[in-house]
């Protein structure tokens, strides 16, 4: 059975953003998460069978998107070497004739994108997860493969650090 190509279109067009930043959360190499994405499609249009039972697309195309990442860095053995700490902080515009504001806010980006960047790829994950997605901590279970306690069990720990590494001010932003 093959999906049909509305339905992928449809799903393509809803979802392939959220999949493409889901993609660079995991993973700042845009050739793969592109590949990533690209592989996800072609296999649900390949044998449609597993997709079209799935109760949520998007948890399942996640889940999908991700393992092809895995896949594809296992495979190219470099995942001790890709940079995936840099998550996009977008800070609001400030009036231009705040500068002071804006060269503290911008300090204080800088200051969450080097904390963030001190954690791990699954910390990191479920960071994207719960605050950029919004998932409950049994979807996060569900796309990340462990158990909700376990995913609520590694927040609690990724908030922990985060707080830890902001009390004892081990965090150094040049200027």
């Amino acid at each position: 059975m093959r999906a049909g190509l509305s339905e992928l279109e449809d799903c393509f067009k809803r979802y392939s953003w959220d999949l493409y930043s889901y993609g660079l959360c995991l993973c700042r190499q845009t050739d793969i998460v592109d590949d990533a994405i690209h592989d996800v499609f072609v296999d649900i249009h390949a044998n449609a069978a597993a997709f079209s039972r799935a109760y949520d697309k998007k948890r399942y195309l996640m889940a999908s998107v991700r393992n092809k990442i895995y896949h594809r860095l296992n495979d190219r053995r470099v995942n001790q070497n890709v940079d995936i700490s840099d998550i996009d902080i977008e800070s609001p515009g400030q009036a231009d004739d705040d500068i002071i504001g804006r060269e503290t806010m911008l300090m204080d980006v800088e200051i969450v994108k080097e904390m963030v960047s001190s954690l791990n790829i699954r910390q990191r994950e479920i960071l994207y997860l719960r605050f950029n997605e919004g998932k409950s901590f049994k979807e996060i279970s569900r796309i990340m493969r462990v158990q909700p306690q376990s995913a609520q069990n590694l927040f609690q720990r990724t908030l922990a650090k985060l707080k830890r590494l902001l009390v004892e001010g081990k965090i150094a932003v040049e200027k």
